[in-house]
């Protein structure tokens, strides 16, 4: 037997995945947390955060938890870990972090210090530096592969946040790197830089913002290009090195296991959800939702945020876009607004639905504008809020909940026309993710897309990719017989496609107006601020 390991690093823990490539149906699983979590309010040592937005992690803490996660999923005596021919690593971006030059992080020498530790992909303290960035002089040929946007979350916009917040810990940054690339290191030794995030979330297009770009907004700014951004750069599923006697011992497991570059998590997840072509339509569903796809050629398409060659599967073009609210939306609704009972959320959740179903397609009367965080794709728009319109004495809880799940499938339709409209064309559509448990929902997907949708059967999606990464580094040729099969493959209802399509016109027209023509709801949230 043979296997490979994945290690997905999430927001609050890491998981071990145990893939058997023999048969891909054998897998084992544990997780374990960060010690520390994420840090929003204090540091390790009581030192208070000044202000909000912080979202701060220990990097001590991956290598404990993915050691613990490990002896969740094979214990110490299991066979199994003398068997794992590769590993595979994702973690979740931009998360980057000053170390010294040989990799220490930071935190470690200065602990008292918030601008020492990881800046987790959700720390939003950044957001002063995106627009100096992107009115730059030469900002437009980084950006125009991100529909010239340009995210807080993202590395070059943190690495600004750590020159101007703390010109020390700059001085004493040797290396600015992504959390992923730095486990990669740990595990393997060698400094290498994974092509998922340099091209999705660090401006990389062909190379990194070179020092000139960099020096003209501030003259330290160039350290960023010239010295702390080194290491070859890795597509998914190359080998950046092998397992070090030292990471082997730590883990109890052989030295010499290659190790993949590291990987988005979500990316991660197309593998793992079984996308392998083109043509494939993938969505990692949670509070929000990732899409993401892979095309034989490279096509500027507006409000996809991101194209990168080989960023996901070698020799194909990956594009991402994404809403950025989806289970944040349901539960919004379920919280704040519904007048049911506090039962569990899930009861709750299953009760709306059933009554939800028992409206017909097109019949509704209300539409529900998606955006209360924000609209990602196509508008890219951050600052745009929702709203429920149709709204009359006689409105139902159930009407507006399944104009709710309407909603983000007419958002991910707006999304789908955009990406056709520019060439691209879909044979199928494939989830992964709790929401898609939610059949009324998958089906109304189904049936406003217009093709039919697969739903992975595995539950560990984003880690099962990892390991699959981890079969690549290890030279395993046929990655796609390790894809997990379908739990359930939706056909659309070509009747209901047809009701929709009203609706989603009414939809369209209001995205269009409020999202593009009038700031009537950037006006309201001023007022809101303001008050």
């Amino acid at each position: 037997m043979a296997y490979s390991l994945g290690f997905d690093f999430g927001t609050l823990s890491c998981r071990a995945f145990l893939l058997n490539l023999d048969d891909p149906r054998d897998t084992s699983s544990g997780v374990a947390a960060f010690e520390h979590g994420v840090m929003s309010e204090a540091l390790p040592d009581g030192t208070e955060l000044p202000g909000r937005e912080w979202a701060l992690q220990d990097a001590t803490d991956y290598l404990q938890a993915a050691r613990a996660a490990l002896a969740n999923c094979l214990s110490a005596g299991d066979p199994r870990r003398r068997q794992i021919v590769g590993i595979g690593v994702d973690f979740t971006a931009s998360s980057p972090m000053p170390t010294d030059t040989a990799g220490r992080p930071l935190s470690a020498d200065y602990p008292s210090e918030p601008h020492a530790y990881v800046k987790l992909w959700k720390h939003h303290r950044a957001e002063p530096w995106v627009e100096r960035i992107r009115n730059a002089p030469g900002a437009e040929r980084y950006l125009e592969h991100y529909g010239g946007q340009l995210s807080c979350e993202w590395l070059v916009p943190k690495a600004f946040e750590l020159l101007e917040s703390s010109p020390a810990m700059w001085n004493a940054t040797g290396r600015f790197v992504e959390a992923g690339d730095w486990i990669v290191q740990q595990l393997t030794g060698a400094w290498t830089r994974n092509l998922c995030a340099a091209g999705f979330k660090g401006m990389w297009c062909g190379s990194y913002p070179d020092a000139g770009f960099l020096s003209a907004m501030h003259p330290e700014f160039g350290r960023l290009a010239s010295e702390m951004l080194d290491g070859e750069l890795l597509p998914p599923g190359c080998s950046a090195g092998t397992l070090t006697a030292e990471s082997a011992a730590w883990f109890d497991l052989p030295a010499g296991i290659p190790v993949s570059a590291a990987t988005i998590d979500a990316h991660s997840g197309l593998l793992g959800m079984g996308v392998s072509r083109a043509g494939a339509f993938g969505m990692i569903m949670g509070t929000s939702v990732c899409q993401l796809f892979v095309a034989p050629e490279h096509r500027v398409i507006a409000g996809v945020m991101g194209v990168v060659e080989g960023g996901i599967l070698p020799g194909l073009f990956a594009y991402e876009a994404g809403q950025a609210a989806v289970g944040d939306l349901f539960s919004w609704y379920l919280e704040q607004l519904c007048p049911l009972p506090a039962e569990a959320e899930s009861e709750r959740h299953a009760i709306l639905t059933e009554q939800a179903r028992a409206i017909a397609p097109g019949s509704n009367g209300h539409v529900v504008l998606d955006w209360i965080n924000g609209n990602r794709s196509v508008l890219l728009d951050p600052a745009l809020s929702g709203g429920v319109f149709g709204l009359t004495l006689s409105s139902k809880p159930s009407e507006i909940y399944r104009a709710c799940l309407e909603s983000v499938v007419f958002g991910c339709r707006v999304i789908m026309d955009t990406v056709r409209e520019a060439g691209v064309e879909f044979d199928e559509v494939v989830a992964c993710g709790g929401i898609t448990e939610n059949q009324l929902l998958m089906q109304i997907y189904a049936d406003v897309l217009g093709l039919p949708l697969r739903v992975s059967s595995e539950k560990e999606t984003v880690a099962c990719g990892a390991a699959m990464y981890g079969a690549m580094a290890a030279g395993f040729e046929d990655v796609a017989a390790l894809a997990p099969p379908a739990s359930a493959t939706l056909v659309p209802d070509r009747a209901a496609s047809a009701l929709y399509e009203p609706v989603y016109r009414e939809y369209r027209r209001l995205h269009d107006q409020l999202g593009r023509e009038d700031d009537v709801l950037k006006r309201l949230r001023d007022l809101r601020q303001s008050s």
